[in-house]
This record gives structure tokens, sequence and C-alpha cells, in this order.
């Protein structure tokens, strides 16, 4: 993954960077491939950061 890279890259892969347990981690979930059509990474089904999930309708309430 190129973020497992990145991150033993800066000196931080033994605590982020991968998806493991005792790893700093935050994912956005998508609903449709992004290496299938790059417009696709728009499609946020959801973000997991610092342990919660909060789901797209969520981080735009009060947004549009």
């Amino acid at each position: 993954m190129s973020t497992s890279s990145a991150a033993d890259t800066m000196g931080i892969g033994d605590r982020t960077g991968r998806v493991a347990r005792g790893y700093e981690a935050d994912i956005v979930f998508l609903t449709a491939d992004p290496v299938a059509n790059i417009l696709n990474t728009a499609k946020v089904d959801g973000v997991l950061a610092n342990g919660r999930f909060f789901s797209a309708a969520q981080l735009l309430k009060g947004v549009r």
C-alpha cells in the first residue's frame, strides 16, 4: 500500500500507515472503485476517524 511505504519513509511506520490493531488510522469508505474511474473518489459512503464512523450524510449536514 502506498500509505505504508510513505509512513515507513517518514519514520512513523511503527504507528500508522497500516490497518492493524494498535495503529492510528483514518479510513475513507467509497461506494465505487476509484481505480476504475478517478471521479469515484467523490463517492464517499463514510469516514472512520479516531475510532468513530461518520456517514457521508453526517459529514455533509449543514454544509450545503
